[in-house]
């Protein structure tokens, strides 16, 4: 007989994975501060480290997507771009139409 896992092993290493995962979220520093997460999410009634670990992981995802959209349009590649690149709300709008955001210059600065 092969000792293949049943569901109460699965869900065992699940719960395991699950308090790891808490215990890591109670020491890491998110890039939104807790002071603004606890305002907000006690209004709300949300559990605020998982919310700003999301929210970080997004804005981490859309600055990556917008550096690779900076690196197409400028044609340099990871290893050419030893130089500081800025922001452009050209890269940025490409990056944030990925998740299906669209933004656009308002009327006075055109």
């Amino acid at each position: 007989m092969e000792n293949q896992p049943t569901d109460a092993d699965s869900t065992d290493q699940q719960d395991k994975d699950l308090l790891e995962l808490l215990q890591m979220l109670e020491t890491h520093t998110p890039v939104i501060p807790d002071t603004l997460m606890d305002y907000y999410m006690t209004k709300a009634g949300v559990q605020k480290r998982l919310v700003a670990l999301v929210g970080q992981k997004f804005v981490t995802d859309v600055a990556n997507d917008a550096m690779h959209f900076h690196r197409l349009r400028t044609g340099t590649t990871a290893k050419q771009s030893g130089k500081k690149n800025t922001l452009t709300l050209e890269d940025l709008t490409a990056a944030l139409a990925e998740y299906g955001i669209n933004i656009k210059r308002p009327s006075y600065y055109t």
